[in-house]
């Protein structure tokens, strides 16, 4: 069954974005849309959404390296019952990327592939890893000093993904969790501007994947 650019949007916007897992997803499509979809068809749809918005995703990464300050973090993820780290690098109002990897430390930072050529002011919380890159480094005052401030934004934007991890369990494969990596990145950063997500993923599905602001 064909479902269109907007069931297929619609389908989207009810599982990676709010977070729930396949199944319930689409027992709740069909009983609310009366869309008859599976979880194979939802996982399939997901597939594509991310494949078309890897050139968007793309865009917000070199952003994010020519931003001048940006927030890092990371939080553990299982992928295939396996312990991941979900990195994300972000800054506060505008822009989000995220990236999942089997290591936390530099290895990974090099794999996500944006901190080499970051040269702006850098918020993180004081690990070696990220110290390594040349760049200017602002430490989270609220793990230093434990007062109820920080700087750290990436923190924020770990919390909804950390939170599909505690409603949907894990990710049953490593392309499921880059798909979800791809997707997050770029719904994260349309929220951060106020773009409409339900109409973004239509025209994503459309073929026409709308392009957020890259400034920072």
């Amino acid at each position: 069954m064909q479902y269109g650019p907007g069931g297929s949007a619609f389908a989207v916007y009810m599982t990676p974005y709010p977070l729930r897992p396949y199944q319930r997803t689409a027992e709740v499509l069909n009983e609310r849309a009366g869309l008859a979809i599976s979880p194979g068809t939802l996982q399939r749809t997901v597939r594509v959404v991310a494949a078309r918005l890897e050139a968007p995703v793309t865009a917000i990464r070199d952003a994010l390296v020519a931003a001048p300050v940006a927030h890092a973090d990371e939080t553990s993820r299982r992928v295939n019952g396996n312990l991941y780290r979900l990195h994300v690098l972000s800054t506060n109002r505008r822009l989000t990327a995220c990236c999942p990897h089997p290591k936390r430390g530099a290895e990974a930072l090099d794999a996500f592939g944006l901190l080499s050529q970051f040269v702006g002011v850098l918020g993180h919380h004081h690990r070696s890893a990220y110290e390594r890159y040349q760049c200017l480094h602002a430490f989270c005052k609220t793990h230093h000093l434990r007062v109820p401030f920080d700087n750290n934004h990436a923190e924020r934007d770990l919390r909804m993904p950390k939170l599909k991890q505690k409603v949907s369990s894990y990710f049953r494969s490593d392309t499921g969790a880059g798909n979800f990596a791809i997707i997050r990145s770029y719904l994260s950063t349309l929220h951060k501007q106020s773009g409409d997500i339900f109409n973004s993923l239509v025209l994503t599905f459309q073929g026409r994947p709308q392009c957020p602001n890259w400034s920072s």
